[in-house]
């Protein structure tokens, strides 16, 4: 008799142990974030054109926009806000050229010595977001200008990385300065 009930309160044990765990199992989410790259092609490049990569640690989203020496902003990846694609880890993924600006203000005038452009890029394993800074099927750059402008870019990727990226979901960030004086 003392056998069959250390049998059934094992075997309770073993039900309430296994249901818990598969419970927690089924909440789990990722506790690091894909790890992103994004560098600059060495080489002269006398067209003030940036020429940049992104490498990944896995496949990912990739959400990349830059902010030029004139203050213009333009988001390299995805080409449209209603697509989101993975991009493949296993070699380095070339974004568009852009150009780097002159380094004018808005004004007209020369920005202030040493005035620099950055790009921002964000990874995550689950899509962005891009809904919030979309506005009739196209880019709405106020909206994001509201989330980097006149922000470092570090500050710059956390408000993004915050405000697109899903709930609970770790977002790898990095970014890039082009053309300091």
């Amino acid at each position: 008799m003392r056998a069959l009930k250390l049998i059934s309160a094992l075997v309770a044990i073993g039900l309430v142990l296994g249901a818990v765990a598969s419970r927690s199992w089924g909440q789990a989410t990722r506790e690091r974030a894909p790890t992103i790259r994004i560098y600059s092609v060495p080489g002269v490049n006398a067209t003030g054109f940036v020429l940049t990569h992104v490498r990944l640690s896995e496949n990912a989203y990739v959400f990349v926009v830059e902010t030029d020496l004139d203050g213009q902003i333009q988001v390299l990846h995805p080409d449209f806000p209603g697509i989101s694609v993975k991009i493949s880890a296993r070699r380095p993924a070339p974004l568009p050229n852009f150009f780097g600006g002159f380094g004018q203000s808005r004004m007209g005038g020369p920005r202030y010595l040493g005035s620099r452009g950055a790009v921002i890029a964000l990874a995550s394993s689950a899509p962005f977001n891009l809904d919030l800074i979309s506005s009739g099927g196209d880019w709405n750059i106020s909206a994001i200008r509201r989330l980097i402008d006149g922000r470092l870019p570090e500050a710059g990727m956390d408000a993004l990385a915050s405000y697109l990226g899903a709930k609970g979901e770790p977002i790898g960030r990095d970014f890039m300065w082009f053309g300091g004086r």
